[in-house]
């Protein structure tokens, strides 16, 4: 998916952009940990195929180039 690139684009921003696109509960649900607000538990979000965590998080801010990607994390029991 391509979004709208603006100077103040950051991480956050785009995640929850792609949920409002997607325009789904249920992906929703599956992508944001709902006690926190926070898609990290659930996914490893890549920025650049770097950890975004190795940034500045979530409030990472995007280059126009900048690739993004979104991995969701296996849970077992």
């Amino acid at each position: 998916m391509q979004f709208e690139w603006s100077e103040s684009l950051t991480v956050s921003k785009l995640v929850d952009d792609l949920v409002r696109t997607v325009g789904s509960h249920q992906f929703e649900e599956l992508l944001i940990d709902s006690a926190t607000k926070d898609p990290r538990p659930n996914v490893i979000i890549l920025l650049d195929d770097q950890d975004c965590n190795l940034f500045s998080g979530l409030g990472t801010k995007l280059e126009k180039d900048s690739t993004v990607t979104i991995i969701p994390v296996a849970h077992g029991g």
